[in-house]
């Protein structure tokens, strides 16, 4: 869900800075700029039409023309129709030059991205291994290399986040680390503010990756990754204000949770202060930031008002469906309404809870699963499947348990509620009476 905080913000920047290597104003790359000026202005229609038209005159090859068409349509979150335009790139055409190559690379990167974004971890793992390796071995000329660094370390993280999903913490180190070293180039390779901020919402990302995990002593060295970059911009002469304001905005945010995961409130307080402020503040993800915070610093009412656009916000933004996330979040959404004193709404939120709580076991399950097929395609080795089948009883236990004590807590409060509710419904009734 949260994984895709800075995603597409990452890719509209990336279209609006792809051909700044290009020293000639080639017909490409000057086509190239047509569509990205009509995409930042948000025509996305005419995006479409113009990589259609410069198709149909011969200035888009066909690869380059899907690129862009499926570019756009992941910008505007319609990833059905971005998968279609990858997927017809590279399985229809094979690149003849340069730029049709990294075009199609670029595709099958964003192919690996699209399966994070559904949290299809098996597939995305397999469908990266052989697009890795070509990356690695893509023999770049210089001027096209921040266009390969980008997809390539895009790929490498959410690789990394498949692998911390699918319990291979060690890989998926690896893959982080792989991911820094390719943005450490890239930033070198092209000091461009657009380029540059690419490479920090990167770094941010991977920070974001794991504070969903709750991995707080890695989550702080990204936080210090992230701050020691965002200095050395803001160090830069003349950054426009709108680029200062995004570059605040990421560090406080992820102190202010960083803060919040080590329990140091105060802490968390003096970012969130400043961060409630933001524009970032004001978005889907923000306002849900916003609103865990508030639940953290117990500070029950306000979380209570927060709660309802920011809970849908996000649920219909990530599609999420019934699951232990979902769960998770519910429980926070009840924690504070109930805390607040908001009893009808807390109850709405439990009966809502006990209507997805089978659903969410099932796709549990149904994710344990799939964990251990992955390690056995991959490692075939006994004494590894012979533990994981371990753990994943000792896993479905578990949620079985969470699963038992939410049932039983609100079952409790409903409980609570309904006998509440009788006992007013009798005392109205002899009113009457009498």
């Amino acid at each position: 869900m949260k994984k895709l905080l800075y995603v597409c913000a990452l890719l509209i920047v990336a279209m609006a800075c792809n051909n700044k290597q290009q020293k000639q104003k080639s017909k490409l790359s000057k086509a190239d700029s047509i569509l990205t000026d009509a995409f930042l202005k948000q025509d996305f229609d005419r995006a479409i039409e113009l990589a259609d038209s410069f198709e149909r005159a011969g200035v888009y090859s066909f690869i380059h023309a899907s690129r862009r068409r499926g570019e756009v349509y992941e910008g505007i979150r319609k990833f059905d129709k971005a998968t279609a335009e990858f997927e017809k790139a590279v399985n229809t055409a094979t690149p003849d030059n340069i730029q049709d190559s990294v075009s199609y690379i670029t595709c099958l990167s964003n192919l690996v991205q699209l399966q994070g974004i559904h949290d299809d971890y098996e597939t995305l793992l397999n469908t990266a291994m052989p697009v890795m390796e070509m990356l690695e071995n893509f023999n770049c000329p210089k001027e096209y290399a921040p266009q390969i660094l980008l997809p390539k370390a895009m790929t490498y993280m959410f690789v990394g986040y498949a692998q911390t999903n699918l319990d291979k913490e060690k890989d998926a180190e690896k893959s982080y680390e792989t991911t820094f070293k390719n943005i450490i180039e890239l930033s070198k390779a092209d000091t461009n503010i657009n380029q540059q901020m690419n490479c920090l919402i990167c770094i941010n990302q991977i920070s974001r990756f794991n504070f969903e995990k709750k991995n707080y002593e890695k989550m702080a060295l990204w936080v210090e990754r992230v701050d020691s970059f965002a200095n050395v911009m803001l160090e830069r002469k003349n950054i426009p204000e709108k680029y200062k304001a995004r570059i605040n905005e990421i560090i406080d945010c992820r102190h202010m949770e960083l803060a919040m995961g080590q329990n140091k409130m105060d802490e968390a307080k003096r970012y969130y202060e400043r961060y409630k402020e933001s524009n970032d503040a004001k978005s889907v993800d923000g306002r849900y930031m916003i609103a865990e915070y508030l639940v953290a610093a117990h500070q029950y009412a306000e979380a209570a008002d927060a709660f309802p656009s920011a809970f849908n916000g996000m649920v219909k933004k990530y599609d999420i469906k019934p699951s232990f996330q979902l769960l998770e979040m519910l429980n926070k959404k009840f924690e504070a309404y109930y805390k607040a004193g908001r009893k009808d709404s807390a109850l709405a939120t439990a009966n809502y809870t006990f209507e997805n709580l089978d659903s969410a076991i099932a796709r549990e399950k149904q994710s344990q699963a799939t964990k251990l097929a992955t390690i056995y395609e991959t490692q075939q080795k006994d004494e590894e499947i012979a533990k994981q089948q371990i753990e994943l009883t000792q896993q479905r236990v578990l949620g079985l348990i969470i699963a038992i004590v939410l049932l039983t807590v609100f079952f409790v409060i409903y409980t609570i509620f309904r006998r509440r509710a009788a006992r007013r419904m009798a005392e109205m009734k002899a009113a009457q009476e009498r």
